[in-house]
């Protein structure tokens, strides 16, 4: 069913670490990986500690019919400064279609 969920969503592992507000933008770009839908689903089927956060802005979200149940909504524009919303210790993933 996720995989029919979000087929053709790019999907960026977001890497965090000590403070989330103070690291996010720090973050070097390369350091930011990608993974499959196919790993996505497994991680989550295994019961790794994923957040899943759908980075679209506006119309882009508000027109699509595809949306990852649990995902938290922060549009990429917004992801420094609600960088406090973003659970600690878990891995995560952003989206956007």
């Amino acid at each position: 069913m996720l995989k029919k969920i979000i087929m053709g969503l790019t999907v960026l592992l977001l890497p965090l670490s000590v403070s989330a507000a103070d690291n996010i933008m720090a973050k070097d770009v390369n350091a930011i990986g990608k993974t499959s839908i196919k790993d996505l689903k497994a991680k989550i089927d295994k019961g790794h500690k994923i957040v899943i956060i759908d980075v679209r802005t506006g119309a882009s979200w508000e027109h699509s019919k595809v949306k990852i149940k649990g995902a938290k909504r922060i549009p990429y524009p917004d992801i420094a400064k609600r960088a406090m919303e973003i659970p600690m210790g878990s891995e995560i993933v952003t989206y956007c279609t």
